[in-house]
């Protein structure tokens, strides 16, 4: 449920239950609905960045809002470091950011595998001041600044992305 999943992403969030809990495996049961649910991105700051499996077992989240304004990286995972994301659907997402990587599932992913997601519908804003970049064509990212913004990752480094669609 949609309370299981704010403990999730409590949890991995604060420092002191960070190391006992970062590089576990996660399974999504059940579809959940986070409508009037703001969420703050697992692995939201740069040195506690998700390192665990979430597999989604071809569940669905829908609704999500995540209106990050505290860290660079933006989305249901803000930072992801040698973790796998898979097999999950995102549906009439949400994601709105000051920063520089924007991504409905991560933004900012290093030495990962994310696959099997399917994100549909919903809307990415990037937003910094004095810079001008037009979206892309196949997605419905609108940005002003000259960050790495993405449908469905913003920035993958040393990294795999397979079988993702993005249906904006």
């Amino acid at each position: 449920d949609a309370q299981g999943f704010m403990t999730f992403v409590r949890i991995l969030n604060t420092e002191r239950a960070y190391e006992r809990y970062a590089g576990c495996h996660y399974s999504l049961m059940a579809s959940i609905d986070l409508k009037d649910t703001p969420v703050t991105p697992v692995g939201a700051v740069v040195s506690r960045p998700f390192k665990g499996v979430f597999d989604g077992n071809s569940n669905t989240i829908s609704n999500l809002q995540v209106d990050h304004v505290g860290t660079s990286a933006s989305g249901l995972f803000g930072y992801v470091e040698d973790a796998v994301i898979r097999d999950l659907v995102l549906e009439n997402s949400d994601i709105e950011s000051d920063y520089i990587f924007c991504g409905s599932i991560a933004g900012h992913a290093t030495n990962s595998v994310i696959e099997d997601i399917r994100v549909k519908g919903g809307e990415i804003r990037a937003y910094t001041s004095g810079i001008a970049v037009e979206a892309c064509e196949y997605a419905p990212v609108r940005t002003n600044n000259s960050g790495y913004n993405g449908g469905v990752v913003g920035l993958a480094m040393n990294s795999t992305v397979r079988n993702c669609r993005y249906d904006g």
